[in-house]
């Protein structure tokens, strides 16, 4: 794949097309159409490229660029076998996002203060949630208010993590999906700030859980 520059008539361009691609469609039809991630895949691909060049990431080739239809949308990483793999960025319906699984939890306790700095700018640049993948206990000691809690993702980090390892040891490792989500009507610019930003944060975050991870193995 050729890289394009990623130009306001060409974000227009592609935007354009992905919602005639499936805004009239039945909900059954936009389900089994792969229009939208055909209209959006090439400008997602480009600025997926764009957004780890400008933070210094320069290292995989076109051909470890992968995707999956969101119909509609599609979302998109590099799988480097690495750190990258595990960052996604796409749009679907009309939201764009960058999103990662948060991998090795089990270091996150072990994170210094500017993980955790950088875990809280992330508000400062989207709409930042932690989906949680399956239920998350507290012990029956903890008051069941502390669950409904949603200001912080920090909180809703450190708490999940703490509430696993004491409430479901086999499973103290699924603590959620970090997402960070723009309005798909975002200016072109203030929107491609913020991408480059807020993936400059998961790329530090994940790649600080990586090597620990590693570290922790070898000792």
């Amino acid at each position: 794949m050729a890289l394009k520059p990623l130009t306001e008539s060409y974000w227009k361009e592609s935007i354009s097309n992905y919602l005639s691609s499936w805004t009239h469609l039945a909900i059954p039809e936009m389900q089994q159409s792969t229009a939208a991630a055909d209209a959006i895949r090439e400008f997602a691909c480009n600025t997926l490229v764009h957004l780890a060049a400008s933070n210094g990431i320069k290292k995989f080739t076109p051909q470890q660029i992968m995707g999956r239809d969101m119909r509609p949308g599609v979302s998109i990483q590099i799988d480097d076998g690495d750190v990258l793999r595990h960052i996604n960025f796409g749009i679907y319906m009309n939201e764009w996002s960058i999103e990662t699984y948060l991998p090795y939890p089990e270091s996150l306790p072990h994170m210094r203060d500017g993980f955790w700095s950088d875990i809280a700018s992330l508000p400062t640049l989207g709409q930042v949630e932690l989906f949680e993948n399956s239920p998350v206990d507290a012990p029956s000691e903890i008051p069941q208010r502390f669950m409904k809690v949603k200001q912080s993702v920090v909180f809703q980090m450190v708490r999940n993590i703490l509430f696993r390892m004491q409430c479901d040891p086999s499973n103290a490792h699924d603590i959620g999906i970090l997402i960070t989500k723009w309005p798909i009507d975002t200016p072109f610019i203030d929107l491609m700030e913020r991408l480059r930003a807020a993936y400059g944060v998961y790329y530090r975050c994940v790649s600080m859980l990586v090597r620990h991870s590693r570290k922790r193995k070898k000792s």
